[in-house]
């Protein structure tokens, strides 16, 4: 396939090939060298800071980006607008995450690092994005794994060669340098590329319309979110941090499958898919029997990779604790798979624009994953969560597959 690919595109797969991997290396440093407890503790802040990035950011980039693509002359005013929207959500937003410590859901000796990594974070992510936007992807892919990866191998590196240097804030500590080092780097690159200007007029009428626009996929993350992560909450308050490990590790393992899915077939072959749509119905749907040919084979073929590969895994890390949840492991591969299953007609929905429909389904499915966690979990434990999850990215599957017959009578 390799052979194929430009020299940049080599290089930008193997920047998102080493920052998956980063993600799958922290997990695993932290349980092997830190314990299962910290792994919950790092999986409730890691989740907290995702849901509030999506919150503060109010997915307004889905608008900003296309603007920036259809009028690049006006850069400056686009990212000065979105600045101010973030200032503003930042003032109402960052002074009610105070609870979130009150309530002993992330302990107060990590508050210092909690606002700064949610910061950084966020703006950097913006940074990324802007730069795909900008077509700039060799920059784009370093800032992203600068973000996202090069800090774990560095930390993973220290924690072996010092092990005394091994505590949870060091890792929160390296997470934040990564966060700013990476947006240092996009600030500087873009301010001597496009010499932009930061101050200037303020179009409050293009932020409100922004927003509106965004709102659907605003409230789709945020479902999508809450169906992922839910369960570390519902874990923690009935349970302990140590369970919330435990399911963390698992769960973050399993969404390598579609990581994995996403990076190597979905990504080259979805753009394919909705281009075929130009050249009439009858060869989208052949494109489409293809596509979701490729995604059943490859989504089973990681299923069973998966399931065979735990094991050595599990040897390696040695505790017990995960021996005796494995169970937890094979319902969210299975959910997972049933998830990647689900994007054969996400991506037939959204060639034809029923992005609504695409919407409809996550929603059902994020409240009905709060219902089936408040009944599963107490009563099953880690077992109830990851049925939760499975049920409900069931429930997306049959959706979308309904929505997409539904809306084939209709074309």
């Amino acid at each position: 396939m390799f052979k194929f690919l430009s020299a940049a595109s080599f290089f930008n797969l193997l920047l998102r090939g080493l920052s998956m991997g980063a993600k799958f290396l922290l997990s695993i440093y932290i349980i092997k060298f830190l314990g299962i407890k910290e792994l919950g503790v790092f999986g409730v802040f890691q989740s907290t800071v995702t849901i509030l990035l999506i919150i503060v950011g109010l997915d307004f980039y889905s608008f900003n980006t296309r603007k920036i693509i259809e009028h690049p002359s006006l850069l400056s005013d686009y990212i000065r607008n979105q600045a101010v929207l973030h200032l503003v959500t930042y003032c109402i937003i960052l002074p009610f995450t105070v609870i979130i410590f009150y309530q002993d859901i992330i302990a107060f000796k990590y508050l210092r690092y909690f606002f700064f990594i949610l910061v950084f974070e966020h703006l950097s992510q913006e940074m990324f994005r802007l730069l795909v936007a900008l077509r700039r992807s060799i920059i784009a892919n370093i800032v992203f794994f600068i973000r996202t990866g090069i800090w774990v191998f560095i930390l993973v590196c220290l924690g072996y060669l010092s092990p005394s240097y091994n505590t949870l804030e060091l890792v929160f500590k390296f997470w934040l340098s990564g966060s700013i080092l990476s947006l240092l780097i996009g600030v500087i690159y873009l301010q001597k590329e496009y010499a932009l200007k930061w101050f200037g007029k303020i179009d409050l009428e293009l932020i409100k319309n922004g927003v509106t626009i965004a709102f659907p996929f605003f409230l789709g993350s945020i479902c999508y979110k809450i169906i992922e992560f839910s369960g570390r909450y519902f874990i923690d308050f009935w349970f302990s941090k140590e369970e919330v490990g435990v399911y963390t590790f698992f769960s973050g393992i399993a969404n390598t499958l579609f990581v994995a899915l996403y990076s190597s077939f979905i990504i080259i072959e979805a753009p394919k898919l909705i281009k075929s749509k130009t050249e009439g119905y009858e060869a989208f749907q052949t494109k489409l029997k293809f596509f979701k040919k490729g995604v059943i084979r490859i989504a089973l073929l990681l299923l069973v990779l998966a399931n065979i590969a735990i094991y050595p895994l599990l040897i390696f890390l040695d505790k017990q604790k995960l021996f005796d949840s494995i169970e937890v492991f094979w319902i969210m591969s299975v959910s997972i798979t049933m998830w990647s299953f689900s994007y054969v007609y996400h991506y037939a929905l959204y060639t034809y624009h029923f992005d609504k429909r695409i919407l409809i389904a996550t929603l059902v499915a994020c409240i009905a994953n709060i219902g089936l966690s408040f009944i599963l979990i107490p009563r099953f434990l880690l077992v109830g969560a990851a049925l939760a999850h499975l049920l409900s990215f069931l429930l997306v599957y049959a959706v979308k597959y309904f929505l997409w017959n539904k809306t084939q009578k209709e074309i």
